[in-house]
């Protein structure tokens, strides 16, 4: 019989700015579902999946795939490339009722203002690329339409 490895249980990622690795990227292109896996540098993972086949999720994903390859001038990109790609992101907890036990809360991590970053020892001290003169909050809110 095998023996299965057992982990020391669940790590919320701490809030605070933190750089991370995409370490996978799986599109399911019949459902329209991207979901990256980010990793930080101690080994603690985050996944975001975005729905590209709705206008909110299409332009989250361009965001952050924009973010991960440094280059805010892309048109498409394809999620594998992403791999290896690093970005910065401020981590904040959402805590929220179970929804099986409402006496009990769950803490979600979420991640605001992503940023390029070119590696775990070198986390960029800016929110924005030299080149825009824009923080990556107001590149986001131009990219969702929220002038």
């Amino acid at each position: 019989m095998a023996k299965i490895h057992l982990t020391e249980g669940f790590t919320i990622i701490p809030v605070g700015s933190t750089v991370f690795k995409i370490t996978d990227a799986e599109y399911k292109e019949d459902f329209g579902k991207v979901k990256l896996t980010l990793e930080t540098e101690n080994g603690l993972r985050h996944y975001e999946t975005y729905n590209v086949q709705s206008d909110g999720g299409a332009k989250a994903f361009s965001f952050t795939a924009k973010c991960a390859l440094n280059d805010f001038t892309a048109t498409e990109v394809d999620p594998e490339e992403l791999i290896g790609r690093f970005i910065e992101a401020d981590v904040e907890h959402e805590e929220v009722p179970s929804k099986d036990d409402p006496n009990k809360t769950m803490t979600f991590a979420r991640l605001k203002n992503k940023r390029a970053s070119t590696g775990f020892s070198a986390a960029p001290k800016t929110s924005a690329p030299a080149s825009t003169g824009k923080s990556a909050a107001d590149r986001l809110a131009e990219l969702l339409g929220e002038d």
